[in-house]
């Protein structure tokens, strides 16, 4: 087993200085953080670094740390960049989530529950969700003649943000045969960044069975997505674009909500997120400043110190950069286990496993309660 004073003591990897060491992990942070956000920054002019925005950042938060520790001539590996050892992650990894996840998913229920007054509900309409690309309000309208579609919380919205003549199509499926009158479409406008209700029908009708947008000037409908298993776009006199990011499509775009897409997720939450984020901070950052401040004591058996909570104080303030809600800030108590972990399996494989785990099981939860 490898631990970390074993690691930090390393004869063939000669330490810095606490100055050197700690002008270094501040470069290293601050050029993190700068390419996340001006990744952010120029996606919402860019589609392509938009709707590839998980990518691009997850490709700095590896490189830069790996360039730091190769130009000092270290290898990334001896640094937690390994799966091994893996008998002593995949133990860290299961125990601590059969230890942490359920009891944490028990007290969110009953905060939700008890709390906020909110009901669960864990039927499909729930859990299966629609593709990702079309998850998400815009961050920003694309300019010109466009027909924005995205699904967000229990709404699926279709809007046009152009002045120019549309005709879109918009036909929705349901196992449970649900009328449309029962998904209470109502018409909605984008101003500033808001979706605005309006009053009465105003540039789309129901029409065989299906809604359709016929209009001159920006507007939409939105409708109640909890009944919707399928929908299918068509139409002409604008481009579609969906989603968070605005992803340009060809029409007719279709989509089926299905239970398979978490697999899919979690995919992406562990190569996109939890790797690289995990690497930054716990690999490269907690390794670098314990070098600077070495563990004076024991947590569950595992030296840890100063360095420790100062990468963790780190990895919290980074999430502010694209999300500046202070809530975002509570990532420091996550953060301080995925530390242990790290530091317990002298590798940062448990700690990217259990992170993203953490986060699926965190917006499964938010489908549960809030849809």
């Amino acid at each position: 087993m490898v631990c970390l004073d074993s690691v930090v003591e390393s004869p063939a990897e000669p330490s810095l200085t606490r100055r050197a060491a700690l002008r270094e992990s501040l470069i290293v942070w601050g050029l993190s953080l700068f390419a996340c956000a001006l990744t952010g920054l120029v996606g919402r002019f860019v589609p392509l670094v938009a709707e590839n925005q998980l990518g691009f950042i997850a490709l700095a938060f590896l490189w830069i740390p790996i360039r730091a520790l190769t130009r000092r001539g270290v290898d990334p590996e001896t640094w937690g960049f390994t799966w091994n050892p893996w008998r002593t992650n995949a133990l860290v990894l299961v125990g601590v989530t059969l230890v942490v996840l359920p009891p944490f998913a028990f007290g969110r229920a009953l905060f939700e529950t008890r709390v906020l007054g909110r009901t669960a509900s864990w039927t499909s309409d729930r859990l299966v969700r629609f593709d990702p690309e079309l998850e998400g309000r815009p961050l920003a309208l694309a300019p010109g003649n466009i027909v924005h579609a995205f699904h967000e919380a229990d709404r699926l919205v279709v809007v046009a943000t152009g002045d120019g003549p549309v005709d879109v199509t918009l036909r929705l499926g349901s196992p449970d045969g649900v009328p449309l009158t029962e998904l209470r479409p109502t018409s909605v406008v984008w101003r500033a960044g808001e979706l605005v209700p309006l009053v009465g029908r105003h540039g789309w009708e129901l029409e065989d069975g299906h809604v359709r947008l016929l209009r001159r000037g920006p507007g939409g409908v939105a409708l109640d997505a909890r009944g919707v298993h399928h929908v299918s776009i068509a139409g002409s006199g604008a481009e579609l674009r969906l989603g968070r990011y605005a992803v340009p499509v060809d029409a007719p775009y279709e989509s089926r909500r299905a239970l398979w897409r978490w697999l899919l997720l979690l995919l992406t939450q562990v190569v996109l997120v939890a790797l690289p984020e995990e690497w930054l901070y716990r690999g490269y950052l907690q390794r670098r400043l314990t070098e600077a401040f070495p563990p004076t004591r024991r947590v569950l058996g595992v030296p840890l110190g100063v360095g420790w909570l100062l990468a963790t104080a780190c990895f919290a303030a980074g999430h502010l950069v694209l999300d500046p809600r202070p809530s975002r800030l509570l990532t420091f108590f996550p953060g301080l286990l995925f530390g242990w972990m790290a530091a317990r399996t002298g590798s940062i494989a448990a700690s990217v496993g259990f992170h993203a785990l953490c986060n699926v099981l965190a917006q499964m939860l938010d489908y549960v309660f809030y849809g």
